[in-house]
């Protein structure tokens, strides 16, 4: 099957060779997807990689401007913090946690989704990556490789973005970056600052839901436009000092960022709705703050080198959230302004320490030891409905509909190796494992007039060996194959949800309020068959994969539609089934092109006798298809470089979180079009640009709310309409 992948596109370009004799090269891209630094297509692993120039043609500067290019990723919002929520499925592996993410030598939440400034290059790792990544990496592994200081040489860049949307106002964005060596050769800074203003897109509107009750009214407001404007700021610091010779490197980094909404980002109902109806002008805001504090430690010595790495993230959020209407239905009260808080809080620490090997022999290693002891918050701080108490007569005794704190501890540790053995000139083995040992400690407090106040607390523990397998075969030069059996963990954990107050859910779930608290471990084997291929001097590559994911005990989100929560399940089985093909080529001098496609087949195998999850029903969020394309032409014009670029990306129709058995709703496919073009004058460049240029509204994700979802009105996380600007670049 992956010959047959490869001969087609190989055939096709090999006839086409005259006219592409003149072309250049395809530039090597080194990745470090196995802790050490190799070509691309030397990594027996199905990688999409995306360097800095990539990224800046796509104009990316966070998750979902890339993600739409990588064959066989998904995403989707799939928690009810705005911040928080995004949850990246590789291979139709999705679900909290089964996407590990590193910035650099260290990993951080899934859902930080750094701004992308003064990034060397992203890799995407396809597949189970446990033996060096760890639980986390279940469906695969995304990482943000920053730019290093450079210990010799001034350098610096500044960028601006000036754009409008439809249906919006005017963005703009501006960032920075200055390297600065302190001391020649020996010790050097490296900083960034960036700040972006999207416009709002949204208005609010006054109304009432057909929902609730007839006669439901409340005091009309002026429509209020533009609701969601979205802020960022950040700004890091690295630095690189050579130490005994140069024998050894300390590399430290500091990076923070700051995120602000006016108001949440969700369409009412569908993608193409840009009216918020509300029975009350009640803003959303919503903030995020993160920092990132990292130290490595580089030694290189005869025989290999010792990477240390140590991180420390702090995060933290809040919003509010709009539930007058819901409070309508819960409690049968006249409209009332009702504003529901959260807040949460993350502090994670992690170190590794690893040894990989430079032996004169046939076999090299890679090993090293892995601690992460992590401590989070959530809370719904006294959430209070005015004159609650009073409309029942005083039986509840305050306002407060409820109050609810969780604090979760998880610990990891682990040991890890990898060994390639070379068998012959052409054939090596690769032969990994991981032992980890995993404990989740939680403890939480519940009171309010919707729930019945109690204390409630538990553990989750899992210690287990994950095995790697491959074989790897040079079938001809710059032609291989591989073949791969890797088993994925990810561990157990608890469910946040107010027992009492979701009785009635779980009965119709056929669980016990115990058995919903946590959720174990689960696992899965991938099987996988790949080829890398060069052809034609290095101007066409063509890499191709094929799987096989068998998943047990899977852990899937199931909804509490009465008390508006959901929580995680172990639901039985799954498989998935699929493969990958990204071809890039250099068509002539100055053009090139790339082309992926994905194709994922998933199936419930066993429920687990859960009656909201239907056995032969896909799993949630994961298209079958994925597509994308990008063409970029370089030429002179009026003696100037001169560059005009054009990106596709498609992504088919899936099941969203919504877990009704009976009428589940289903995401359509959506594909989007951007196109950039610009010219250097010197070390500047100007460009033009348009984003979504069929202004095409997708839907991103069904988003459970904090409080109850209002029947008929889901709310939809889309992206943004068709955007036109400017941007200027100058290098100094």
């Amino acid at each position: 099957m992956v010959w047959a992948l490869v001969a087609l596109p190989a055939s096709a370009a090999l006839a086409a060779s005259a006219s592409s004799e003149e072309a250049p090269a395809l530039a090597e891209i080194v990745v470090t997807a196995q802790k050490r630094s190799e070509s691309l297509q030397a990594v027996p692993l199905s990688i999409t990689a995306l360097d800095a120039g990539s990224l800046e043609r796509l104009g990316a500067t966070g998750f979902e401007d890339y993600a739409g290019h990588i064959p066989n990723l998904s995403f989707s919002q799939g928690s009810s913090t705005v911040f928080g929520g995004l949850y990246v499925a590789i291979r139709g592996v999705y679900g909290a946690d089964t996407t590990g993410f590193y910035v650099d030598d260290t990993p951080v939440p899934e859902s930080m989704n750094p701004h992308l400034t003064d990034i060397a290059r992203i890799e995407v790792l396809r597949g189970p990556q446990g033996t060096l990544f760890g639980a986390r990496s279940m469906g695969g592994t995304v990482r943000i490789i920053t730019n290093q200081p450079d210990l010799s040489s001034w350098s610096g860049e500044v960028h601006t973005t000036a754009s409008a949307t439809a249906h919006g106002r005017g963005n703009y964005a501006a960032d920075g970056v200055v390297n600065m060596p302190v001391i020649q050769d020996v010790a050097a800074l490296r900083f960034t600052a960036f700040s972006q203003f999207d416009s709002g897109i949204f208005d609010r509107a006054s109304g009432t839901q057909s929902a609730l009750p007839a006669g439901t009214t409340a005091p009309p407001f002026a429509q209020h436009d533009h609701v969601n404007g979205a802020s960022q700021e950040g700004a890091q610091l690295s630095g690189a000092v050579r130490l005994l010779d140069g024998g050894l490197t300390l590399k430290p980094r500091i990076a923070v960022q700051h995120n602000h909404l006016d108001g949440l980002p969700y369409a009412d109902s569908d993608p193409r709705n840009f009216t918020q109806v509300r029975l009350f002008d009640l803003g959303e805001p919503a903030a995020e703050d993160w920092q990132h504090y990292s130290l490595s430690a580089e030694l290189p010595l005869a025989q290999g080198d010792i990477v240390s790495s140590s991180a420390v993230v702090r995060h933290s959020a809040n919003m509010s959230e709009d539930y007058s209407e819901a409070a309508v239905l819960l409690f049968g009260i006249p409209p009332t302004p009702a504003l529901m808080r959260y807040h949460e809080t993350l502090r994670r620490f992690a170190h590794e320490t690893r040894f990989s090997s430079r032996f004169a022999g046939p076999v090299q290693l890679t090993a090293g030891v892995f601690y992460s002891d992590s401590r989070s918050q959530r809370q719904f701080p006294q959430d209070s409905i005015a004159g609650l108490d009073a409309f029942f007569g005083g039986a509840l005794g305050s306002d407060v509909v409820f109050d609810y704190r969780t604090t979760t501890a998880i610990r990891e540790t682990a040991v890890f190796g990898e060994a390639t053995v070379e068998l012959t000139k052409r054939l090596k083995a690769i032969l990994g494992a991981r032992w980890f040992n995993n404990k989740v400690d939680f403890a939480g407090t519940e009171s309010g007039a919707a729930v019945s106040p109690g204390q409630f607390a538990g553990q989750e523990s899992d210690r287990k060996v994950t095995p790697k397998v491959s074989l790897q075969y040079a079938a001809a030069p710059e032609k291989q194959l591989y073949v791969t059996a890797a088993q994925g963990f990810r561990i157990g954990g608890v469910n946040t949800f107010s027992n009492s107050l979701c009785a009635g859910d779980l009965a119709a779930a056929r669980l016990t309020p115990e058995q919903a608290q946590t959720f174990k471990s689960d696992s899965l084997w991938s099987y996988e068959i790949g080829a890398k291929t060069s052809w034609l001097q290095h101007r066409l590559t063509v890499n191709s994969a094929a799987f096989d994911i068998e998943w047990s005990n899977v852990q899937q989100a199931i909804a509490l539609p009465s008390c508006g929560f959901s929580i995680d399940v172990n639901a039985g089985k799954a498989r998935s089934r699929g493969a990958e093909l990204e071809l890039d080529a250099a068509l002539t001098t100055g053009l090139t092109a790339t082309l992926g496609f994905g194709y994922t087949d998933t199936k419930i195998t066993d429920n687990g006798g859960l009656p909201s999850i239907r056995t032969g029903q896909g799993l949630q969020q994961i298209p079958r298809w994925t597509a994308s394309a990008a063409v970029d032409y370089n030429f002179q014009l009026l003696g100037h470089r001169t560059f005009v670029h054009g990106d596709i990306g498609y992504t088919g129709s899936s099941l969203s979180a919504n877990n009704d058995a009976v009428m589940p709703r289903l995401r359509r496919s959506y594909d989007l079009l951007n196109l950039r073009s610009g010219m250097t004058f010197g070390p500047a460049e100007l460009g033009i640009f348009v984003e979504n240029v069929g202004n095409k509204r997708a839907n991103l994700s069904d988003t459970p709310p904090l409080a109850l979802e209002l029947p008929g009105r889901p709310r939809i996380l889309t992206n943004r309409p068709r955007t036109i600007g400017l941007e200027a670049r100058v290098l100094f």
